[in-house]
This record gives structure tokens, C-alpha cells and sequence, in this order.
């Protein structure tokens, strides 16, 4: 293969280049995820991708639902990257603006809290086009259950830790 032949022929080749990768990277690249969805009461908790024309989108919905994003839940580097409550009418947006939210084939915890109480973790994978789906939490009255203090010790311990763990150290491995 000849070394020439990825040689542009005139400046002008490299700055038609130029700008299309400039163009590729406004159009995709800076924008954050968003995710957008309903609380609704139902016979039993949960929280779902569904389709935007699943029925159960157009039950009665129920502000003040707290929800937290939590990103590679299984390692000890998972984090909390969006938190948000249901307004009016249950409406929920997750605004994400971690890199690869949608892009990158992961998993992440939706966890669903009310009044203190945790009802529904659901484990998810974030579709590519996040218009595409929709988030559906369904929450069962009284079916929620009192965090633990030690978890939530745990939790509040692992976002103030000022500690640098070595990606080499062990429990990386």
C-alpha cells in the first residue's frame, strides 16, 4: 500500500476534515442524556424501561417520588450520577452527564424511594436513543421498606471519602 495515497491533495481537504469532525462532535458529543418517564400507584412496586405507549404510563401518577441513578452498582466504585423526584402528575427527568450514559453497553440501578422508604432497585440498561423508552416506577401504598442505617452509613461514607484507592490494589482485581 502507498503511504501517499492518505496524503489530501489540496488544503482545502484537511479543512473540509476539520469541520466535519468539529460538526460530529457539537451534534453528539456535549449534550447530557435525558431519560424522562411517570411515577404511577399500582398493585405492586417497580421500575422499568417500557415502550412510550405502554398503558400503564397513563395511571395516576404521584409526585414526590425520589430516584437515584447509580452507575456500575456491583463495584466498589459505583456512584450516584442523577437523583431526581416525580413533579406533578408523576412526572420523572433524569438528566445524565456521564460520559457514555446510553452509549456504553452498562448496567445501572434505578433506585425508587418515598417518605423515607426504599420500594423498588431495578438493574437497567440505558437505551442508545433515550427517547425510545420510558421510565415507568410503579409504587404499591405501604409497600416500601425503612432503609438500613448501616447501608445508608455506608453510602454516605463512600461519597465523602476523601481517600485515593490505587487502581493496581486488589480490590480492583
Amino acid at each position: 500500500m502507498n503511504p501517499d495515497c492518505f496524503k489530501s491533495t489540496s488544503p482545502s481537504g484537511s479543512r473540509i476534515l476539520v469541520i466535519l469532525l468539529a460538526t460530529c462532535m457539537a451534534l453528539g458529543g456535549c449534550g447530557s442524556y435525558v431519560l424522562t418517564g411517570r411515577a404511577v400507584t399500582a398493585d405492586y412496586s417497580s421500575a422499568d424501561l417500557v415502550d412510550p405507549d405502554d398503558p400503564r404510563l397513563n395511571g395516576t401518577g404521584l409526585p414526590g417520588v425520589s430516584l437515584e441513578l447509580v452507575r456500575d452498582p456491583d463495584s466498589l466504585g459505583r456512584k450516584v450520577v442523577a437523583r431526581t423526584s416525580s413533579k406533578a402528575g408523576g412526572a420523572i427527568t433524569f438528566a445524565i452527564d456521564d460520559f457514555g450514559a446510553g452509549f456504553l453497553d452498562e448496567e445501572w440501578d434505578i433506585r425508587v424511594m418515598r417518605n423515607g422508604s426504599e420500594f423498588a432497585v431495578a438493574r437497567v440498561r440505558l437505551p442508545f436513543d433515550a427517547s425510545s423508552k420510558e421510565l415507568l416506577v410503579t409504587i404499591r401504598a405501604g409497600d416500601g421498606r425503612e432503609r438500613n442505617s448501616l447501608g445508608t452509613e455506608a453510602e454516605r461514607l463512600l461519597q465523602q471519602e476523601d481517600r485515593k484507592i490505587p487502581r493496581d490494589s486488589a480490590i480492583f482485581r
